[in-house]
């Protein structure tokens, strides 16, 4: 094993070490060591390569200050961490050190967080080090490398408040293919991106069975012929087993798993989640043409050769967490969309949902048109809000502009009924929208009366507009209070007022909407109503 020391000092200089490609299999005891630490510094950026490598934190009584740093290849099956030479143990963590999420200082909205190790010093400082690497900013507007990466160390001035952040249990994205892994006939391939083209590039399996795992970053995945095994890694991936009885794991972000139905069926999808979505491409499939049972592994089956029984080859076997909720299906483009949705919370009288679960639409896709396809708009009873509200629905067209705007319940505290709406045009969403006890100005208007959304110009209001959307009648805009259920940044306050979950037993879409502005006792049942498209639900 080969020792090496790096010792960060304080102020922004900083060390950045290499052990080599992660086909190289030296292996590296690296000291990350410091000295002086009184002001906001920069640490270690460390790469260790492809040996079972060792990362040793120590001299930490000399960090009086916050330093920041970034391990980029560590690979759990493999390497370990150690503070003053002591082995960290994930799953008992020492008092001072916590694991937490931070999206670091990367600008893309799509992004999800990282896992960070953040360690408490006796001096009062803090070693605060991304376990990950730097990803691509495909802008080409990022903090390093030209604008190429996000920032390798990220800036004093987007530090967050380390007693804000969010503990975490450590699991490995899987960036890297696990040293357990074996390949017989097929690739192995530890994709690394270090460009904006490198991202875009698909990464291509063999016939053979291939070993693939993809890294940081948002990548499209083939695997080819073969029983693959394939990790999507960090960010959110589209996993195409292709052909064979493979073996897919996302990891983190939000994944996509697609394929035709002859390539899909015998695969296992070993995390799904409610992030995750399964696509069965150029196949149009109803609820009723799906089986799904409970064999420990939740499995989908579809009987693809007709003979009125699904084998095992005709199943997709699911491993995850399945608590409280529904399989959904939605068509869109000649494909099947899967997802799992947890149950809309229990909502009752001056009880808060608890802030993680406020989800606004937990399924756009569900509500998305397609010419022919109508929904179904029931109000439920939860009992009498404090206000007399409204709700209303519009359309979202593909490039964001808000269209289409009606009232669905003129008071939503003396009416229970359904509405059905059909005819929403192809590529179109729904978006649902609440007026604050607006049940007397909705009693003034007229049949004549045409209802449309605009922003602070008086033009069509899209949802780049945000907050600065306004109802408008007859294109003049009024003065009532809005909240909408597609997205937060388009409340006046700018919060989250609806909540959303799949009905208890299948049959809909169930959503509350909180009408206070600010969100008062954010209890979430002033408004509350399903939405339900046939033949969409497993």
């Amino acid at each position: 094993m080969i020792t090496r020391n790096h010792i960060a000092t304080n102020g922004l200089d900083q060390i950045h070490f290499f052990g080599g490609g992660l086909e190289l299999d030296e292996n590296h005891w690296d000291n990350l060591g410091f000295y002086s630490i009184s002001k906001f510094s920069h640490g270690h950026h460390a790469r260790s390569g492809g040996g079972e490598d060792t990362f040793n934190f120590q001299n930490l009584n000399r960090v009086a200050h916050v330093v920041v740093g970034r391990i980029e290849d560590f690979d759990v099956s493999r390497d370990e961490i150690r503070i003053e030479g002591q082995l960290l143990d994930f799953n008992n963590l020492p008092s001072n050190v916590r694991i937490v999420e931070f999206n670091g200082a990367h600008n893309a909205t799509t992004s999800d967080s990282q896992q960070w190790l953040l360690i408490a010093t006796s001096a009062g400082g803090h070693i605060f080090y991304a376990l990950g690497g730097a990803r691509i900013d495909t802008d080409g507007d990022g903090g390093s490398s030209m604008g190429e990466h996000e920032h390798h160390f990220i800036p004093e001035s987007r530090l967050p408040d380390f007693a804000t952040l969010k503990d975490v249990a450590y699991v490995s994205p899987v960036n890297i293919v696990p040293k357990s892994a074996t390949a017989s006939d097929g690739l192995i391939i530890n994709d690394v991106d270090v460009t904006r083209a490198d991202v875009l590039t698909d990464i291509l399996g063999s016939s053979g069975d291939d070993l693939i795992a993809a890294g940081l970053n948002d990548d499209f995945v083939f695997g080819g012929d073969g029983d693959d095994r394939i990790w999507g890694g960090s960010g959110n991936d589209t996993i195409f087993g292709n052909e064979g009885n493979d073996t897919l794991t996302g990891g983190t972000g939000a994944d996509s798993f697609e394929g035709s139905v002859s390539e899909m069926l015998g695969d296992t999808i070993t995390d799904f989640s409610t992030e995750d979505t399964i696509i069965f491409n150029n196949a149009a499939l109803r609820a009723d043409d799906l089986a799904v049972r409970d064999d420990r592994d939740i499995l989908i089956g579809y009987d693809a050769d007709s003979d009125g029984n699904i084998s095992i080859n005709e199943e997709i076997r699911l491993q995850g967490l399945f608590l409280d909720g529904e399989f959904l299906t939605a068509f869109h483009a000649n494909s099947t969309y899967i997802t799992y949705e947890t149950c809309l919370p229990t909502l009752s009288e001056g009880r808060a949902v608890d802030h993680s679960m406020l989800n606004g639409i937990n399924n756009q896709m569900y509500l998305l048109g397609d010419g022919a396809k109508a929904f179904q708009v029931s109000l439920l009873d939860t009992g009498r809000a404090g206000y007399d509200n409204v709700l209303g629905v519009y359309e979202i067209t593909p490039d964001g502009a808000l269209v289409d705007v009606q009232i669905l319940f003129s008071n939503t505290n003396e009416q229970s009924s359904t509405v059905t709406l059909s005819g929403i045009e192809n590529g179109n969403t729904l978006g649902f929208f609440v007026v604050q006890d607006g049940a007397d100005w909705a009693a003034t208007l007229s049949d004549t009366d045409i209802l449309s959304f605009v922003n602070n110009t008086g033009e069509g209001a899209t949802l780049d507009d945000g907050s600065t959307v306004r109802l408008a009648i007859n294109g003049s805009a009024v003065t009532e209070t809005i909240f909408h259920s597609y997205a937060a940044s388009l409340n006046e306050d700018g919060m989250q007022h609806a909540v959303s979950g799949i009905q208890s037993g299948g049959g809909a879409i169930e959503f509350g909407f909180e009408d206070m502005t600010g969100l008062g006792d954010a209890d979430y049942q002033d408004v509350v109503f399903s939405v339900e498209a046939h033949d969409y639900l497993l």
